[in-house]
């Protein structure tokens, strides 16, 4: 009896002792997936049982805070503010037993404010010291100036560190956050973990005036602010505010859409300033004591047209505010300010700067937006939107058009410098808004300059519109000198309709690839990499060696190739050198390090920043690492180095000044055996300092590469950004940086 009796026991604990599992963690503010230590975090699984005291979690090792009470299905935590950041891993035990590892991710912060529903919206959990700490609702609000206290999570170390669980004593934070309400900045006084809290923030602010409503409250820190881990984008935290009476100011006015400074009448213009509130019926401004339309209100930005009825010539712009006028601004009118409206960059293009771009234009036949993968051709009918294209006949009232009129002068459209044939141009249903019509003009080839002109006035040549062929061709290695090369260097040439939709990278040395072919002067240059396929927003690529046998001087023609098409005749400069080292970007280091690559001699070590070999990922340097292992550390001085470069121009066997270039398609003797050098020995200063050249010429079995020896000189100075210049035949190369450090004693 007593043996069965002790295996019913054994079996009933079994039982008992199920393993837990973990199937998500998220921030218990936002309940967005962005984690950091110290965060009061939510751990969703199963079989965590109904007490607190028989859980307990580790995150990287560390120990976190278990808050009571708890269910089988989900806890609230605070992550241990001693885990480090990066990924790690989450473990639950409950009763002896211990869940598998979960995968989590630790940022440095996680900012976001508590909610009075918990659902991480709504109304933010904020309190008003001025009405006896009474919790700030719709129904008592805050007012313009009270003090009031809000609580946070995942704003990050505390100074003096704060421990995991209950708070000793107040920490804060050695940097205060930033608090806006309604996009206003509020003044912090505090914030940190008070004594007592664990995981639980306070921060202490002023309503801010110039906002008044139910308003956003965001709160940043590290540069990460809550919007930004909330767990939607349609999430907002907010706050109840009875603004009192605020004076707007104006601080300058732009044109919309070229962000210039240049204004006129009927132009779409952003009014820059504090106190305008976030709705528009509320605001008015007048021009010269002309009233304008406001189109659309941020408590520092309006978008408003200014008035058609206003005077060219100096003037002034007074913004209201419910009643209350700011002081006037002076601002001067010119009868044009023109601009093509921009297109949006594709998802996940990167955004590029203010008032360049693609156009807005629009294939009339189709209705469809003219890009790079669907470009306009020869003689199609085109539309595009425009700003600031001045008075129109019959002259246009300010605000909302009723009827569209036409420009009182016909403005002239270039696409690439061809004049395009205009059709029309006048206003829109859109405010301020007007529309042109036009041709596309024979000849003209890849993304070029879309210009539009009127009354003398030109808008930016960085407006671009897509056509098929060839757009620009660079400096492989700088991915500058536009228009520009030397013979046999390696040059890109981006171009659109390639009809090539993958990325060919093996393709050297064939001329051709499913079609696609380039030629200088009728001669097929050799072809490193078709992309046709490139990353979103960039242009179609083919990289290639410029055939050795052209011109150092004068222009040579490019004609490409596809499947379907011919795009013959791109100009092109030819110089005898066009020189650019290649590099490694860091730009995770402020401001960006462009660093040449430079291989420690017979190693495949890199002569790099200690930052820029962490932040690209590689391992440092050390007195075990094989030399045939890359890895990253700083130069010194007497070190030899070798640096990668192209278009350092001719290269001759034994570099003759009467020798032959390495014919079109060739490699140079991958074993030496032929040295390909430059009859001209560059001139490399590092630091300032003319570094001794060793050699110069073709990286053996790498044609149209460049490679150049230097030792280090004596007097450079130490630095993590020392320039390294390279010249050569008259031009030279000031792009690139090396990190110079003396060398720790091993």
């Amino acid at each position: 009896m007593r043996r069965i009796l002790a295996l019913l026991s054994f079996s009933a604990a079994a039982a008992f002792a199920q393993t837990p599992t973990i199937a998500s963690v998220t921030n218990a503010g936002s309940f967005g997936t962005q984690l950091c230590p110290g965060l009061i975090a939510t751990i969703f699984g199963a079989n965590f049982g109904t007490s607190a005291a028989s859980v307990s979690f580790t995150v990287g090792g560390k120990p976190g805070y278990v808050f009571s009470p708890i269910t089988t299905g989900q806890m609230n935590v605070e992550i241990p503010f001693e885990a480090s950041t990066g990924p790690t891993t989450l473990v639950v035990t409950v009763g002896g037993v211990q869940s598998a590892p979960f995968n989590i991710t630790l940022n440095s912060v996680s900012p976001y404010f508590d909610t009075q529903s918990g659902t991480g919206s709504g109304l933010a959990a904020v309190y008003d010291s001025a009405a006896g700490s009474a919790l700030v609702t719709a129904a008592a609000p805050a007012h313009t100036g009270d003090a009031v206290f809000g609580y946070a999570v995942g704003l990050g170390a505390t100074s003096p560190a704060t421990a995991t669980g209950l708070a000793t004593a107040t920490n804060t934070l050695p940097t205060l956050p930033t608090v806006t309400v309604g996009g206003v900045a509020a003044t912090v006084a505090f914030a940190g973990i008070p004594k007592g809290n664990a995981g639980l923030y306070q921060v202490n602010f002023t309503i801010p005036s110039g906002v008044s409503g139910t308003v956003p409250l965001v709160i940043s820190v590290g540069g990460v602010s809550s919007t930004m881990v909330a767990a939607s984008t349609d999430t907002a935290v907010t706050i109840a505010v009875i603004g009192g009476t605020v004076t707007p100011t104006v601080t300058g006015v732009q044109n919309a859409v070229s962000y210039g400074t240049t204004l006129c009448p009927g132009l779409q213009a952003i009014v820059y300033g504090t106190g305008f509130g976030s709705t528009a019926a509320n605001v008015s401004f007048v021009v010269g004591g002309k009233p304008g339309y406001v189109i659309n209100a941020t408590p520092n930005q309006l978008l408003v047209e200014l008035p058609f009825e206003a005077s060219t010539g100096a003037t002034t712009m007074t913004v209201t505010v419910g009643g209350v006028a700011s002081a006037p601004l002076s601002i001067t009118l010119s009868a044009v300010s023109p601009a093509f409206l921009l297109q949006a960059p594709p998802t996940g293009a990167p955004t590029p700067p203010a008032g360049t771009g693609l156009a807005d234009v629009i294939e009339t036949s189709t209705n469809t937006p003219v890009t790079p993968t669907a470009p306009a051709h020869d003689g199609d009918n085109l539309y595009a939107y425009a700003v600031g294209l001045g008075p129109t006949n019959p002259p246009t009232l300010t605000g909302p058009v009723t009827t569209p009129n036409q420009t009182a002068t016909l403005p002239t459209v270039t696409v690439g410098g061809a004049a395009a044939k205009v059709s029309s141009a006048g206003t829109t249903q859109y405010v301020g808004v007007y529309q042109v019509n036009f041709t596309v003009p024979a000849n003209v080839q890849g993304t070029q300059p879309l210009v539009i002109t009127i009354d003398g006035v030109s808008s930016s040549t960085m407006v671009t519109l897509a056509t098929p062929g060839v757009s620009y061709i660079e400096n492989n290695a700088s991915f500058a000198s536009a228009g520009t090369v030397s013979p046999g260097s390696i040059a890109s040439v981006f171009a659109n309709s390639l009809g090539v939709a993958t990325n060919d990278l093996s393709i050297f040395p064939a001329t051709t690839d499913k079609g696609v072919q380039v030629t200088f002067n009728g001669t097929a240059a050799p072809l490193f990499h078709v992309i046709g396929a490139p990353s979103p927003g960039n242009p179609q690529q083919i990289d290639l060696v410029v055939p050795t046998n052209l011109p150092t001087t004068g222009t040579a023609n490019i004609q490409l190739t596809t499947s379907s098409a011919f795009y013959g005749n791109f100009p092109v400069n030819m110089v005898p050198s066009n020189p650019a080292f290649y590099r490694i970007t860091d730009s995770a280091a402020t401001p960006p390090l462009v660093n040449v690559i430079a291989q420690f001699a017979n190693t495949a070590w890199l002569a790099l920043p200690v930052s820029t070999t962490s932040n690209i990922g590689l391992p440092a340097c050390t007195s075990t690492t094989n030399v045939l292992s890359e890895c990253g550390r700083p130069a010194t001085i007497g070190d030899t180095l070798v640096l990668y470069a192209t278009g350092l121009g001719l290269a001759t066997p034994g570099g003759s000044p009467t020798g032959a270039p390495l014919a079109n398609g060739q490699v140079p003797p991958a074993d030496g055996s032929v040295l390909y050098e430059t009859p001209t020995t560059p001139v490399v200063t590092i630091g300032g300092v003319p570094a001794k050249v060793l050699f110069s010429g073709l990286a053996p079995g790498y044609p149209g590469e460049y490679q150049v020896d230097v030792t280090v000189p004596t007097g450079v100075a130490s630095g993590d950004n020392v320039p390294v210049v390279l010249t050569i035949l008259g031009a030279s190369d000031s792009s690139t940086t090396i990190s110079i450090q003396p060398r720790p004693s091993s």
